[in-house]
């Protein structure tokens, strides 16, 4: 019988958004993992709300989510184009 129950996307994708990439086993995250004054500041900004999509039952368009921009040690490296595809 399939599980009926359902917790929002955040909460599910948490452990994951806290590893962030393995940096907890490399002893990382006081330098990394999350916005915080001293850490790296490494995150994407993206088209859409990909959590709020999926928690409103529209996770079959997260797909088409672009990324806008990429940061990485709080210095922007890349921008997408307007005319991007």
């Amino acid at each position: 019988m399939p599980c009926r129950r359902r917790c929002p996307t955040s909460l599910a994708l948490r452990p994951y958004r806290q590893r962030t990439f393995g940096k907890d086993a490399a002893g990382k995250l006081t330098e990394a993992g999350s916005l915080e004054t001293g850490k790296s500041a490494d995150f994407i900004v993206m088209d859409r709300d990909v959590l709020r999509m999926a928690d409103q039952g529209n996770a079959d368009e997260v797909a088409d989510t672009q990324v806008l921009e990429t940061w990485f040690q709080g210095k922007i490296v890349y921008v997408r184009a307007a005319n991007e595809p």
